[in-house]
C-alpha cells in the first residue's frame, strides 16, 4: 500500500509541475474530464455532503459551483494521497472558504464511516493494477457513504489501451458491488474506454 500510495504521488506530481492545475495534471483531457463529472453529478444530483475521493486539484467542486449543484463550503471534503495535488487545489479555491476543505489523506489508513450523502471517485483507479487493492477502496468508499456512491474506471473493451494503465471487467466489478448492496447501476454508455457504478442504500 505505502509504496502504490507513494508511486502515484510521484506520478501526479510530475504531470502536475509539466502542466500545472490542469486536466492534463490528472492524466486526461477536459472534454472527458466533463463528460465523467457529468455522469457523476447526476448520480449525486441532490446531496448536502459530498467526499470527493481522489479529489486532484479540485476539478470537480469547480463543476458542482459551475452547474449551481452545490451550496456552501461545509458540505464538500476533497482527499488525495498527493499533498502536491491538495496545495493546488487550496491555491485554486475560487473562495478562501474552500482552501480547508482539501485534505491529504489516504482513506484506507483513515476510513469514514457513513459521514457524507454521497461519495465520488473519479479516475483514481488507473494505476490499481492490484485488484484486491481496488476491492478494499471500493469497499472503503462504500462504508463512508450514507447514500450514494459513484465512481469511475477504465474499461477492458476499450479499442486502444495505454501501456501502464489499469483496465477492469465491467460485470466483474458490478457483481463485486452487488455484493454491498443490491442497488448498482452500470453506466457504459458515454465512452467505449470508460463505464461508472453507481450504488445506492436504501431502507
Amino acid at each position: 500500500m505505502t509504496n502504490w500510495v507513494s508511486d502515484t504521488s510521484d506520478y501526479y506530481g510530475k504531470l502536475l509541475k509539466e502542466h500545472g492545475p490542469t486536466p492534463a495534471s490528472v492524466d486526461t483531457r477536459a472534454e472527458s474530464q466533463q463528460l465523467r463529472f457529468g455522469i457523476l453529478a447526476a448520480a449525486i444530483c441532490d446531496a448536502q455532503t459530498i467526499l470527493d475521493v481522489g479529489c486532484g486539484y479540485g476539478a470537480f467542486l469547480g463543476f458542482l459551483i459551475q452547474n449551481d449543484q452545490i451550496e456552501g463550503a461545509a458540505g464538500y471534503t476533497g482527499i488525495d494521497v498527493s499533498r502536491e495535488m491538495i496545495e493546488a487545489a487550496r491555491a485554486k479555491s475560487i473562495w478562501p472558504s474552500y482552501q480547508d476543505r482539501y485534505k491529504v489523506r489516504n482513506l484506507l489508513e483513515e476510513p469514514y464511516d457513513r459521514q457524507f450523502e454521497a461519495v465520488v471517485a473519479s479516475g483514481i483507479f488507473q494505476l490499481f493494477h492490484d485488484g484486491d487493492y481496488a476491492n478494499d477502496m471500493i469497499e472503503a468508499m462504500w462504508r463512508a457513504t450514507g447514500r450514494v456512491l459513484a465512481f469511475n474506471m477504465l474499461s477492458v473493451h476499450a479499442k486502444e489501451k495505454t501501456p501502464g494503465e489499469a483496465y477492469f471487467e465491467p460485470g466483474t466489478v458490478l457483481a463485486r458491488c452487488q455484493r454491498l448492496t443490491p442497488y448498482c447501476a452500470l453506466d457504459h454508455t458515454y465512452k467505449e474506454n470508460d463505464f461508472t457504478v453507481v450504488m445506492e442504500r436504501r431502507p
